[in-house]
């Protein structure tokens, strides 16, 4: 959660927010999935290895819009050049 000398308190319930939305719909869907997996495969494992790559997987998507982006050739060096020349 946000501090507020950070964020504005009128922003924190805001910030607050969609982190609670995601426990609980992980603490709804996280138990099934266990109950899915060992009445079908026999065991937990399978849906814990899965449920361990989520991070990188929403790692990879929030870093590559980031850094795969199109740069145009003459912008790239814009933000280098000095000021005074």
């Amino acid at each position: 959660m946000g501090h507020p000398r950070f964020f504005a308190v009128h922003h924190l319930r805001a910030i607050a927010g969609a982190p609670m939305s995601e426990v609980v719909v992980g603490s709804a869907l996280g138990p099934s999935a266990l109950a899915l997996s060992r009445a079908r495969l026999g065991s937990y494992l399978p849906t814990l290895h899965a449920a361990a790559l989520l991070p990188l997987l929403v790692a990879l998507f929030a870093w590559a819009p980031l850094h795969l982006r199109d740069v145009p050739a003459k912008d790239a060096w814009a933000s280098m050049r000095s000021p005074l020349r």
